[in-house]
């Protein structure tokens, strides 16, 4: 996964990086991307940067894919068809446990929720994990 030098390893309530990027890319395989797609480190990438500042996820083309081309050497165009195809590889899965698990239902939903849903799903965790730990 690539992340802008300029993010921190920490965000604003100390999850650290590698926690978070553990967690995604767990989540991603857990909901069957298949690792060999561009679409999954695109879809990391997003992921991570929307953990780290949730207002990224707001704009996701002009705002989001953008920062993911800048950082892969790409277009905002391959990253968003990229991103696309992984998730209609989602959306074609038989066994649905994974998408009703993270959200609540049987139909993989548009990349915008997509990624912000499982960003707040890997906020939640980490923190959580965080919490764990301080009280070890």
């Amino acid at each position: 996964m690539i992340i802008n030098v300029n993010t921190p390893h920490t965000n604003a309530k100390g999850l650290k990086r590698e926690v978070v990027e553990n967690l995604i890319f767990d989540t991603m395989l857990e909901l069957g991307i298949p690792l060999n797609l561009k679409g999954f480190s695109y879809l990391c990438d997003a992921i991570c940067i929307t953990c780290y500042d949730p207002m990224a996820g707001a704009k996701i083309v002009d705002g989001l894919y953008t920062l993911v081309a800048k950082e892969n050497d790409t277009t905002v165009q391959c990253v968003e068809h990229a991103i696309r195809t992984a998730l209609k590889r989602v959306d074609n899965l038989r066994d649905r446990s994974a998408l009703k698990k993270y959200f609540s239902m049987a139909d993989c939903p548009p990349p915008k929720r997509f990624i912000n849903t499982l960003a707040d799903y890997v906020r939640r965790k980490a923190d959580e994990n965080a919490n764990r730990t301080a009280l070890e």
